[in-house]
C-alpha cells in the first residue's frame, strides 16, 4: 500500500466508527440522516487524499443510488432494525445493536469503492454507480 492508501484507509476507518456510532441515535429518520451526513464528509476527505475535485451535488446522488440499489436487495433487515427504534425498550434495544454494525459496514464499502476508483484517475464525474455495484456489494459483504 503506498501513502495515499494507507491514508485513505484510515479515514475509513475513522469515519466508519463514526457512522457506527450516529447509528446509536434513538430517533428513527435522524439516525439515516447522520449517518449520509458522516459519509458525505468521508468522500469529501477521500477526494482530498487523491486530489479529486469534490462535487457536492454529484456526491450526494452517487451515494443515493448506490444505498439505493442496496437497499432494495439487502437493507430490509437493517430498515427494520431502524424502524424497531421506534418500540418502546425491545426495540430501542434490537436497533441499538443492528443499526450500528450496518451502518458502519456500508461507510466502509463506500469508503473502499471509492478508494478503488480514485486510485485508478477516476472523479466523481466519471463515477458509474452501476459498474461498481458488485464491488460495492462484496465490500459490505466483507465488511459485515
Amino acid at each position: 500500500m503506498n501513502e495515499k492508501d494507507l491514508r485513505a484507509t484510515s479515514i475509513i476507518r475513522q469515519y466508519s466508527a463514526i457512522a457506527a456510532g450516529a447509528g446509536l441515535i434513538p430517533i428513527v429518520g435522524l439516525d439515516v440522516a447522520a449517518i449520509a451526513g458522516v459519509e458525505y464528509k468521508m468522500l469529501s476527505e477521500l477526494a482530498n487524499v487523491y486530489g479529486v475535485e469534490f462535487r457536492a451535488e454529484r456526491v450526494r446522488s452517487i451515494v443515493a443510488v448506490l444505498l439505493g440499489a442496496y437497499a432494495s436487495k439487502r437493507l430490509g433487515m437493517g430498515f427494520g432494525s431502524g424502524v424497531l427504534k421506534a418500540v418502546p425498550v425491545v426495540g430501542t434495544m434490537l436497533g441499538a445493536i443492528s443499526v450500528p454494525v450496518l451502518a458502519s459496514g456500508v461507510t466502509w464499502a463506500i469508503g473502499r469503492v471509492f478508494v478503488q476508483h480514485f486510485a485508478a484517475g477516476g472523479t466523481f464525474l466519471t463515477f458509474d454507480p452501476s459498474k461498481v455495484r458488485e464491488h460495492f456489494e462484496a465490500a459490505t459483504a466483507s465488511a459485515a
